[in-house]
């Protein structure tokens, strides 16, 4: 239960410090922040649009190591009149990639995590990562080994 707890209180402060994502009333966007403010981490399990959004997101920060705000729908690349994301909408993703491992064990989430805290972004270059994603990521690899 510590693990779900520590999860949320990332992902809880990080909501907390959003700007409210933008008001992209566009069916044709994806909102970065909009989306990550469902990943609420204990709650219940990831509907499969939710994995889906994550595992495109995932590419964005493990290969080309950016995170915008809001991208097209149709080819998902850059909203190109929005910003990039901010800290806080990054470590709410973050946690909720946290909490996509914690319901499946699937290592590629575990994966995204680690990849961008440890290797860092090109944009957003100034994005603060959460001190307590790694701690929390070793909790949640250590306590899935001990359970195998």
């Amino acid at each position: 239960m510590a693990v779900i707890d520590g999860i949320a209180a990332i992902h809880a402060d990080a909501c907390e410090k959003l700007h409210g994502g933008f008001a992209t009333q566009d069916a044709d966007v994806f909102n970065v922040a909009n989306f990550v403010q469902g990943l609420v981490p204990g709650r219940h399990a990831f509907r499969r649009e939710v994995f889906v959004g994550l595992d495109r997101l995932s590419r964005k920060l493990e290969v080309a190591r950016k995170i915008y705000a809001v991208y097209r729908r149709g080819d998902f690349k850059p909203h190109p009149t929005m910003p990039p994301a901010d800290s806080a909408t990054l470590n709410a993703l973050l946690a909720g990639y946290l909490e996509a491992y914690r319901q499946t064990e699937n290592l590629r989430y575990l994966n995204t995590v680690y990849k961008t805290a440890l290797v860092g972004l090109i944009v957003p270059a100034d994005a603060e990562i959460d001190s307590r994603i790694i701690p929390t990521a070793e909790e949640l690899l250590w306590s899935v080994a001990e359970r195998a």
